[in-house]
Order: structure tokens, then sequence, then C-alpha cells
């Protein structure tokens, strides 16, 4: 029996979801919100992806956002943040996360003239 677990440098998936995949770009892939057929399969599909999500959570569909991935999640994020963010203030990062979660925070300070503070330092 097949194990997959995400990886920093990719990860392998079961041929299910790569037929998954293969029938929504072949099928639907459209932008949201028009009104031609694509469009509509395309919002189904995000609309069934987010119930699920949201059960699986225990959150509300319309709380969930779905993403290129992590890092370009958590760059857009932390340039969200920036806006709150100035001189004086302190961005804590740690040296035991994965390079995804530390680069937009460390992007974001050095940008919004916030000092970097480093755990176990």
């Amino acid at each position: 029996k097949d194990v997959f677990c995400d990886g920093a440098a990719g990860t392998q998936v079961p041929e299910c979801v790569v037929d998954a995949v293969a029938t929504h770009m072949t099928t639907r892939n459209a932008n949201v919100g028009g009104s031609f057929p694509t469009s509509t399969a395309a919002l189904a599909a995000v609309t069934r992806a987010r119930d699920s999500a949201g059960a699986l959570l225990g959150v509300r569909p319309q709380d969930t956002v779905f993403g290129l991935n992590f890092t370009n999640l958590t760059f857009h994020v932390a340039r969200s943040v920036q806006r709150t963010v100035g001189p004086g203030d302190n961005v804590v990062l740690s040296r035991a996360c994965h390079d995804a979660n530390v680069a937009p925070w460390a992007l974001m300070a050095a940008d919004a003239g916030a000092e970097v503070r480093w755990l176990g330092a």
C-alpha cells in the first residue's frame, strides 16, 4: 500500500488525483463568474471543494481559500499584514520553520522597516 506525504521539494499523488486534475483541466478550466459552460462548471467545482474543505476543517466553506501553494499564499498574507507593521515593530521567526514560512515574513519585515527577531537566538 502506498502512503502519500507532503514534501517540501514536491509531492507525489495517487493516480485518482492525477485523473481528477486532468478532468478539470480538460473540461472546466476557466475563470469563475463567466456566463459560459466551462465557467459555470469551474464555479461548481470550486464550490464543492470549499464545501468539502469546510466540512473537513470544521469551518464555513466561504472561509476556505485555495492557492497555488503554501509559499505563494504566505507571501500574499505577509504583504497584507505589512500594512500594519512598521519601524519599532518586531517580527519573530524560527530557523526551525521551512523557508516557505520564513522568507515571506523576513522580506515583509525588511520592507516595512521592522526588526526580525529569531527564536532561540
